[in-house]
């Protein structure tokens, strides 16, 4: 007997492409950017960042009027570092509807990877005025005052951060990232005085 006969890993992605563009041309134009955002969502959750930006592009052939799209492009730029790019998207999407305090996050991401911590925390205050429960927002605002030498008070927004994600499985790698930071001992940190 002989083997079965399979298709390469090449084969087999060319083939669920032409699938995806097939069902794309029956699509009505609203649904086609759902299933690309929802897509997207997915392959940035994988790390696989340019794929992401090649399965978006086609939404800005016109600017698209919703935030969404402008978000994960800026994401997936962000993912591959190009921060002048993502940022551009986030502004965008902002420009949009400035009340998504994801958005905001985002570009305070941005910030902090340029350094930029106090822009950072503008733009973290800025998501916390219209949703202070989000974890993101307190785990960066520690992490930006972290930066800062602001020991007190990033140790007040990881505290909020540990609070809020309590029994999360979401959020457990990072809070034992976390945790391992703050107990072990920083020469960098120095003893607050009383």
């Amino acid at each position: 007997a002989s083997p079965p006969i399979t298709m390469s890993e090449e084969s087999q992605k060319a083939r669920a492409e032409s699938q995806m563009v097939l069902k794309e041309e029956k699509t009505p134009p609203g649904l086609q950017e759902e299933t690309r955002l929802r897509e997207a969502r997915h392959l940035i959750r994988e790390g696989r960042y340019e794929d992401a930006l090649s399965l978006l592009s086609p939404l800005f052939l016109t600017p698209p009027a919703n935030w969404e799209p402008w978000f994960w492009m800026g994401t997936a730029y962000l993912g591959t570092g190009n921060l002048e790019e993502a940022d551009q998207f986030f502004l965008s999407g902002l420009a949009r509807n400035d009340k998504i305090p994801q958005l905001w996050i985002q570009r305070a991401l941005v910030a902090q990877q340029q350094g930029e911590y106090q822009l950072a925390i503008h733009e973290l205050r800025q998501a916390e005025a219209l949703q202070s429960d989000l974890p993101h927002i307190h785990l960066n605002m520690g992490y930006a005052y972290d930066q800062l030498g602001n020991e007190r008070l990033a140790n007040q927004y990881y505290g909020k951060f540990l609070q809020l994600t309590d029994g999360n499985p979401d959020f457990f790698g990072t809070r034992k990232k976390l945790l391992a930071r703050l107990t072990q001992p920083n020469p960098s940190r120095t003893p607050s005085t009383p």
